[in-house]
């Protein structure tokens, strides 16, 4: 399942010349419930990678209610508190937040709802700025169809990459 950006002028092929009309995120649930985004950012991938150092930062342009709290640092890692509002429950979670080669990996430390949770992004260069690619894996032991799990994770991660380029595209 693959989704755009509503009233977008994306057309599979078109060209645009300007990074800031870059095409919109492409967001898609695999067939092990994992929801990748990809999205193409107008800045430079040190640029990209910087802004993404930081996860309170990320929270707060994404609209979705989440709040970051940083607990610790140990060398490249941080160990975070995240509370999250779902239309089930109130969700926290307590993640392990590393830097990688190409970007940042998150993985579950302790939650009240998810059985296992994995986040990764990824930024490599692209002609016209940086080439994001954000990767969520969970499982929650919430009594809820896995399908309406699997939307709600995909509206996040379209919402996340759209304000995510907003913030990156403004002077």
């Amino acid at each position: 399942m693959v989704s755009r950006s509503p009233g977008s002028l994306y057309a599979p092929g078109m060209w645009f010349l300007s990074p800031a009309a870059a095409a919109p995120a492409v967001v898609e649930v695999r067939a092990d419930h994992s929801v990748v985004g990809t999205l193409t950012l107008p800045v430079t991938p040190e640029r990209a990678r910087e802004r993404l150092a930081d996860p309170v930062w990320i929270a707060s342009i994404d609209g979705g209610g989440t709040t970051i709290t940083v607990e610790s640092r140990a060398g490249e890692c941080l160990t975070m508190e995240s509370v999250s509002p779902s239309v089930v429950k109130t969700v926290r979670y307590r993640v392990q937040r590393c830097k990688t080669a190409t970007g940042f990996e998150e993985t579950l430390v302790a939650s009240d709802t998810f059985e296992a949770y994995r986040v990764q992004w990824t930024v490599e260069p692209s002609p016209g700025g940086a080439l994001l690619r954000y990767e969520i894996a969970t499982r929650t032991s919430l009594m809820v169809p896995q399908w309406l799990i699997d939307q709600q994770t995909q509206r996040g991660v379209q919402r996340m990459l759209d304000h995510l380029h907003a913030a990156l595209s403004s002077p």
